[in-house]
């Protein structure tokens, strides 16, 4: 592994962990500091998909689908068993 994508992997972690646990429940807690409308966005539903700047998430109860820039996301509740991948081959589930 060369050192340029073990850094990758380190920078990427938060990434690596919902990418490990794509099809889960989740609340994700999001904020817009410019919007006079929307200051503040709870979005429920299923992981679909996770990209460099993104998520993918959709709503199950109206089979909809929202697009989150990570730098609107202030935290995410995983709503089930987390499936959590440590490095070094060794598997940890909270």
């Amino acid at each position: 592994m060369s050192p340029n994508s073990l850094y990758c992997e380190k920078s990427n972690g938060f990434k690596m962990i919902l990418r490990g646990n794509l099809r889960k429940n989740v609340s994700i807690y999001t904020s817009f500091e410019n919007s006079s409308s929307w200051q503040s966005l709870v979005v429920c539903g299923i992981i679909v998909g996770v990209g460099r700047d993104h998520m993918l998430i959709e709503n199950i109860k109206d089979k909809k689908y929202s697009l989150i820039l990570f730098k609107n996301i202030d935290y995410i509740e995983i709503n089930e068993p987390l499936d959590y991948f440590y490095p070094y081959n060794s598997e940890i589930n909270i």
